[in-house]
């Protein structure tokens, strides 16, 4: 019996498999089932329209054979007696369906094609491990080959939620290799506001790109920070909140990672403007959660006094807490006062010009004075 349809555990036909005569297959003992879904079975005096609405559709994504021991039965004395008693051995030659493939039916070749290439994918992520260090040297200096990775970068960057541990080992064998490449794929596919586009795992990809390579790890990290500058002055929706949040997070962890890497190295001074970071301190105030307005504050503290051996030569810590305890503004002065009170228990610089201008009891009375509401949204 032949049973079928679209759902394995419940088949949606059935049909009986009956003797078929072929002398071919019979002078080799091999008996032949089969059974023709294509015959008309309304009698010979019916229509043509009916015969051939009788034919009917059979669909079919799983096919089930059932077999059944046959039954032999013989006399007592006949000769054949001693074979009844015996185990028969059957086997089957082969299975042919024939009929039109239909796009449902194309399950089994998408999955085959996934197979091929999940296979294909750990090829060459063992191919670009550390043990084939000088071949992917050379790959990363071809221009041309280059070219193709970055035409190719969208069909794979779709495996990145699925596939991350075959994907991410290619590009970043190569990206440490060529500053190039890593520069071509932060700027143009990882490094945006798109919230239809950038998840997580490019946020997380991103990370990766970066600390790729030590040498280059500052270039790209300053890359981030411009970005970050250039986005805070925009006006920005909730989602976008999200997302700046977790780049704002992915940059200060990444350069307190240099940081440590280059304790002893020569300093290096962070490229900002004044009013970049008036931007960031202005942005408290319209900070959608608490997980943006710790970001915000973290990275205006990084900005300010970085940890070596970065600098900041834009302005000193002192001179900008004098600016912004003498702003009067009373729409900028909750974030100003949190900022500097924030900055005086992280930076002993700014306690200390604090206490020298008298201004302890003064920030404290002016944040006992602040309506309660104000101070639940940075809370």
């Amino acid at each position: 019996m032949l049973e079928g349809g679209n759902e394995e555990s419940t088949p949606a036909w059935r049909a009986l498999l009956s003797p078929v005569h072929d002398d071919g297959f019979h002078m080799n003992s091999i008996s032949v089932y089969g059974f023709n879904f294509a015959q008309a079975k309304e009698g010979a005096f019916a229509s043509l329209e009916r015969s051939l609405e009788a034919i009917g559709c059979r669909q079919a994504r799983y096919l089930t054979f059932r077999f059944r021991k046959p039954l032999n039965a013989c006399m007592e004395q006949s000769l054949y007696l001693s074979q009844v008693t015996k185990n028969k051995a059957y086997g089957l030659s082969y299975i042919t369906v024939m009929g039109n493939q239909v796009p449902p039916s194309h399950l089994v070749y998408n999955y085959l094609l996934d197979i091929q290439k999940e296979n294909s994918l750990e090829v060459l992520s063992k191919f670009f491990s550390s043990e084939f260090t000088e071949a992917f040297e050379l790959i990363s200096e071809q221009a041309s080959i280059i070219e193709k990775i970055k035409g190719a970068f969208d069909k794979l960057a779709v495996l990145m939620n699925t596939k991350a541990s075959l994907i991410k080992p290619i590009f970043l064998a190569i990206c440490a290799k060529n500053q190039s490449l890593g520069d071509w794929i932060m700027q143009n596919r990882l490094i945006s506001l798109d919230v239809s586009l950038i998840k997580k795992e490019q946020i997380g990809f991103l990370g990766d790109i970066i600390s790729s390579n030590k040498d280059t790890q500052f270039d790209k990290v300053t890359k981030v920070k411009d970005f970050l500058l250039a986005q805070i002055k925009q006006s920005l929706s909730p989602e976008q909140h999200l997302l700046i949040a977790r780049y704002l997070k992915l940059f200060n962890s990444k350069l307190r990672e240099l940081a440590l890497f280059r304790q002893e190295g020569e300093p290096q001074a962070l490229a900002f403007e004044a009013a970049d970071l008036n931007n960031v301190i202005g942005m408290m105030a319209t900070a959608t959660g608490k997980p943006l307005f710790n970001a915000l504050t973290e990275f205006a503290l990084v900005l300010l006094a970085p940890p070596r051996p970065f600098v900041n030569a834009t302005i000193g810590v002192d001179e900008y807490v004098t600016k912004l305890l003498s702003v009067e503004d009373p729409g900028k002065q909750v974030q100003n006062l949190l900022f500097c009170s924030i900055m005086a228990a992280a930076e002993e610089t700014a306690m200390q010009h604090i206490l020298k201008l008298n201004k302890v009891e003064w920030v404290v009375s002016q944040l006992k004075q602040l309506n309660q509401a104000e101070l639940f949204h940075y809370s």
